[in-house]
């Protein structure tokens, strides 16, 4: 059906293409001849529907040309689609009206097609202003379908704009000095000039001023075209838009048209270099571009446009997604903010209740503390002033016409920017933030008009949010961690922190950022004894904010990487929360964080919601069971830092195994120093041709060495033999190279076993065949690998050992159950899983099979083996990477798991679920001990 369309399109072939394809009607708008300075251009109706016409012009003027046909065309016209084509190309141009403007004004979208190409975008655009012959669909009907299908997308736009504002950045920077004393503040006035850009060209598309693009006519018709003064055009502007009118020298053309904008945008004098003609035809495009009706996310995604790798690994930058905005915003408070404004719409006079819940939006008070370009503040001012306006509306529907009058929309705003407070490290996305939210503002006061007809006049600008940031005079100034946030955020009936902290784990902070770990959680009382130094940089917010919580009964919710509410991280954080009275109002387990910013590498998240602990009745719990799908809301009685419903603490570890009579985890041998004691399999051939020496030649085997079947051997003589070391040059040489080591100053720990240099320096071997798990594994995989070996293979220190482990102990730590323990319990060394044998293992609840279970334990167990034996060419690392599983290891291992649910009582449970039945197993177990 669609190839049926483009055959019509590119033999340009319009009448046909809407009249028999896609059943429009004929048209009834007659053709029209528009005269462009010189040129005369036809214009023809070529089909209609309740109106709406499409036109077609046989010929692809430039985009101003465009610009005034469509203007007279929309004067007999007003909803109406053309399109300019000649033998090659096509340009299909749809006038969008910005929805929140409320008036008549409209940016002309274009929709580019090369003729012979293929365009499955227009195909699909054509398919979905088909019209069945049966359909009686209205004008506003038809004119969804054509928004639907012509309105270019908003994460298209968003891109778009990115990409806009990253050119205009580079330009302005390859102007700038590029090293010495000059370039020191470059930075700084980039993003002073690039933020009072945005603010002017936002300013053309939503009527700030008293006519259309004043900003874009004043560069195109007020500047050379060599761009030779556009630096010194802009630098006057700048000071015009900061003076007010009063105050102001004698100007002249479009100079005297701009308003006094105040507010701390134009205020700082800034000296631009000389710029150029493409600066100037840059700035020129950047405004021809519809900057109205942008996501909030445009401002995260200009800034990641512009920072280096490096530099947001430093500053952990990351910037988050509406949607994911919304999930922590929306459980946070505005469920309940808009719960309370349905339930007035069930009372008989409304009047109080409503003025009632405008009064507590007015008290409302946010900060984000890590705000970045502001997303979550430019959200959550959107979403208050919207919700204000919705009670306005039933206010005004309520009392009548004579009630509508006394609601005066220009001075009866509960919701302002004052309302709105950030900390953000980083200068150039406050400067984002600030001018961001004045925008915003801007486009609520646009819906204001929309449905009052007026709204305040926010030139000069007299409120705006209290953003605090770094600065070359104050570093410390957007210091969240260094800041008295009681100070800058003074405690009120209602106030919110929410945010999007730095995401650097702990293996990755700075020596600085490590030093205000220590800094924050010292001044907790509650985190005495507890291992925060082994926390990720984000949990130093959470400390910052508990403390506030203590203090004022705030409600917080952060964004954070998963990590934190897994082993060691939870297991400290958990006691600290409830030593503080702090409790968890809601949480969304791990899911598939999402960024509105290009390029932006997949990061799994959780978001945790807290405050006083007595205020919370009961908590709610969303649960992802596709990581990458919707949440499901769960019920829940209470949330621990886990995030599991279950009030119990982190469970406790363990010298001996929990349950008796099972067999201990331990530590390999340590080799130390390895020199002298280990064999390389280059080396080996030399030492086995060592009679004496070959009789102590052992398999070596560490947990990298057993994951990927990397041969290793080393010289084994736990108890000295005199004799063959008197015989054998080759091992006194080692042994001394031994000794030698262990007598160096560094090395005083091992300084006593110089004198026993044959041995290593922890010796633990077990005395039979032995289960043999890796001391790390990583994160990505479905199940931890491990292996049976040989009681004469040497275990190194980076492998746990099970000493006669049976095979049904193998197969149950081979499970999913087993899995889910230590992915949520369990240590973490970087991301990966710490197998220790206090936790991981002697604290695991195993439910030991019966004469009954256990033969279907050993079965499956030993089905799991049998499969990987099928690929004996392949690493256990190959086996278990989680891409590449073997299907029949895949098959094995879901029966395996099954089985052992079985022993548990648990069918098809999540992980979440078997990690909750297994805390409270502990506990029980623990109970009884």
């Amino acid at each position: 059906m669609t190839s049926k369309f483009l055959a019509s399109v590119d033999k340009a072939d319009f009448k046909h293409l809407f009249i028999e394809d896609l059943g429009w009607d004929q048209p009834t708008a007659k053709a029209l001849s528009v005269a462009v300075e010189d040129e005369s251009y036809s214009v023809t109706p070529i089909a209609g529907f309740h109106g709406l016409h499409v036109w077609a012009c046989g010929s692809v003027p430039d985009r101003s040309t465009q610009a005034q046909i469509d203007r007279e065309v929309s004067a007999i016209s007003t909803e109406r689609l053309i399109i300019f084509h000649n033998g090659s190309k096509q340009e299909w141009r749809w006038p969008r009206y910005n929805k929140n403007r409320g008036t008549n004004m409209s940016k002309l979208l274009v929709h580019e097609h090369t003729v012979g190409s293929d365009h499955p975008a227009l195909e699909r655009r054509l398919a979905k202003i088909a019209l069945d012959i049966e359909d009686d669909i209205s004008l506003v009907q038809l004119l969804e379908k054509m928004r639907t299908a012509f309105d270019v997308e908003e994460s298209e736009e968003s891109s778009k704009a990115a990409k806009i504002m990253a050119k205009l950045y580079y330009e302005l920077e390859a102007h700038l000095p590029q090293s010495g004393t000059e370039a020191t503040g470059n930075l700084h006035k980039i993003s002073v000039t690039m933020t009072r850009i945005l603010f002017l060209m936002f300013a053309d598309d939503t009527m700030m001023w008293d006519e259309e693009n004043l900003f874009q006519n004043f560069v195109a018709f007020e500047t050379e075209k060599d761009g030779s003064d556009l630096a010194a055009k802009l630098e006057l502007l700048f000071g015009v838009l900061n003076t007010d009118k009063k105050s102001r020298p004698e100007l002249t053309g479009h100079l005297t048209r701009f308003k006094y904008v105040n507010g701390g945008i134009f205020s700082e004098d800034i000296k631009l270099p000389r710029l150029s003609a493409k600066m100037r035809d840059l700035l020129i495009e950047a405004s021809r571009f519809d900057w109205g009706n942008i996501s909030p996310a445009i401002f995260g995604s200009m800034f990641q446009a512009v920072k280096s790798k490096e530099l947001r690994r430093e500053l952990g930058a990351h910037y988050t997604s509406e949607k994911d905005i919304l999930k922590t915003l929306n459980p946070l408070i505005l469920d309940e903010l808009h719960q309370e404004f349905e339930r007035t719409k069930t009372l008989k006079d409304p009047t109080r209740p409503l003025n009632a819940l405008r009064e507590r939006l007015g008290q409302i008070k946010i900060l984000d503390p890590a705000c970045g370009c502001g997303n979550f503040l430019i959200v959550a001012y959107r979403e208050l002033r919207e919700l204000e306006l919705q009670i306005m509306e039933s206010l005004k529907a309520h009392r009548g016409d004579d009630g509508a009058r006394t609601l005066d929309a220009t001075l009866d705003l509960k919701v302002s920017l004052d309302q709105i407070y950030g900390i953000e490290i980083d200068e150039w996305p406050a400067r984002i933030a600030e001018t961001a939210l004045h925008l915003m503002d801007r486009q609520c006061n646009l819906r204001l008009i929309e449905k009052f007809g007026h709204a305040p006049e926010r030139l000069p600008i007299s409120e705006a949010a209290k953003i605090h940031s770094s600065t070359v005079e104050d570093p410390e100034g957007g210091n969240a961690l260094a800041l008295d946030w009681l100070t800058i955020f003074p405690p009120g009936p209602e106030n919110i922190i929410v945010g999007n902290p730095p995401f650097i784990g702990m293996s990755w902070m700075t020596k600085d950022q490590q030093r205000q770990n220590r800094e924050v959680f010292a001044s907790l009382v509650a985190a005495k004894g507890h291992r925060t130094g082994r926390l990720d940089y984000v949990a130093c917010w959470y400390a910052k904010a508990f403390d506030y919580v203590k203090h004022t009964h705030a409600v917080c919710a952060f964004v954070s990487t998963n990590s934190l509410i897994q082993g060691d991280q939870a297991r400290a954080m958990d006691p600290i929360m409830r030593a503080m009275g702090i409790g968890i109002k809601f949480g969304h387990r791990t899911f598939r964080w999402r960024s509105e910013a290009t390029g932006a590498a997949a990061v799994h998240c959780t978001i945790i919601g807290f405050t006083d602990s007595s205020k919370i009745d009961r908590p709610r719990l969303f649960d992802y069971p596709d990581i990458d799908g919707e949440a499901i809301e769960k019920p829940a009685q209470y949330l621990n830092f886990y995030l599991l419903d279950s009030s119990l603490p982190a469970p406790l570890k363990r010298t001996t195994p929990l349950v008796p009579g099972l067999p201990k985890m331990s530590q390999g041998n340590k080799p130390w120093p390895v020199a002298g004691l280990l064999v390389s399999d280059a080396e080996r051939p030399l030492v086995q041709a060592d009679p004496v020496a070959a009789k102590y030649v052992r398999q070596f085997v560490q947990g990298r060495d057993m994951l990927y079947s990397n041969p290793n051997w080393c010289i084994w003589m736990p108890d000295l033999v005199s004799a063959d070391v008197d015989s054998s040059p080759l091992l006194q040489e080692r042994f001394e190279r031994v000794r030698t080591e262990r007598l160096k100053p560094s090395a005083h720990s091992v300084a006593h076993l110089a004198d026993s240099p044959h041995r290593f320096a922890q010796i633990r071997q077990p005395r039979s065949n032995y289960l043999a798990l890796p001391e790390v594994s990583s994160e990505t995989r479905d199940y931890v690998p491990m292996r049976f070996l040989d009681s004469d293979v040497i275990a190194g220190n980076k492998l746990m050992c099970i000493d006669g482990a049976p095979l049904w102990l193998f197969g149950v730590l081979s499970s999913a159950m087993f899995t889910s323990w230590i992915r949520t319990f369990a240590g973490k060394l970087e991301s990966r899983f710490s197998i220790s044998p206090d936790l991981a293992y002697s604290a695991f609840p195993f439910v030991v099979p019966d004469s009954d279970s256990r033969p279907g334990v050993e079965r499956a167990a030993q089905s799991v083996l049998d499969a990987r034996d099928k690929h004996e060419d392949l690493s256990l690392a190959q086996l278990y990477k989680p891409t590449d599983m073997p299907q029949d290891l895949v098959q094995a291992h879901q029966v395996l798991d099954q089985v052992v649910d079985d022993l548990y009582q648990l069918s098809s449970p999540t992980q979440e679920e078997r990690s909750t039945v297994l805390l409270e197993l502990h506990h029980r177990m623990q109970l009884k001990r």
